[in-house]
């Protein structure tokens, strides 16, 4: 029995295997852009920046505590 597949003589495709597609298939030019979530503003502490005048310390932040009286 011989067989009918031609021998492989390096030219095209193997025997038996797929056929190539003839154009690529295009990528998406224009992917959807991910928007970074923006992380929520913290809170600040009752002593905070934007906290009421009756809860902020009355030395501004960065400033050493001053002592209390003996």
């Amino acid at each position: 029995m011989t067989s009918t597949a031609a021998p492989n003589s390096g030219y095209g495709p193997a025997p038996g295997s797929a056929p190539r597609d003839p154009q690529p298939v295009p990528r998406d030019p224009d992917p959807p852009e991910e928007t970074p979530e923006e992380p929520e503003p913290a809170t600040p502490g009752p002593a905070g920046p934007d906290a009421p005048p009756e809860e902020q310390p009355e030395t501004p932040p960065g400033t050493p505590a001053p002592e209390p009286p003996d």
